[in-house]
């Protein structure tokens, strides 16, 4: 993962069904291009665990339409109190619109 620069997601990666991507995307410092959509993102987490409740993205270095693809993926109503984490550069990018499409799906956006 540590040389992937770009992750081509086509027009629909449905993550109703993950119950863990907490290490997802471990250890991908040149992640910084996906593209595609996401779905149903932390909507099958089934522990309270911070180890399953936290998307954790703060190795990448996205683009601000990187993490839009992610932030308009995340399901709403979840069972447990989630957390999507970005890398500082990239939290830096984020505008309050964009935090806003996470806090109203009852998503916490913090800075890694």
């Amino acid at each position: 993962c540590s040389s992937l620069t770009s992750l081509k997601l086509g027009d629909k990666w449905d993550m109703t069904k993950v119950t863990d991507f907490s290490y997802m995307f471990r250890n991908c410092a040149s992640l910084t291009d996906v593209t595609g959509t996401v779905t149903g993102l932390g909507a099958g987490v089934t522990s309270s665990s911070s180890t399953y409740t936290t998307l954790d993205l703060s190795s990448c270095p996205l683009t601000r339409e990187s993490a839009l693809v992610f932030l308009n993926g995340l399901a709403s109503g979840c069972k447990y109190d989630m957390t999507i984490t970005f890398s500082s550069t990239t939290y830096a990018l984020l505008t309050d619109e964009d935090i806003k499409i996470a806090t109203d799906k009852g998503w916490t956006v913090a800075k890694g």
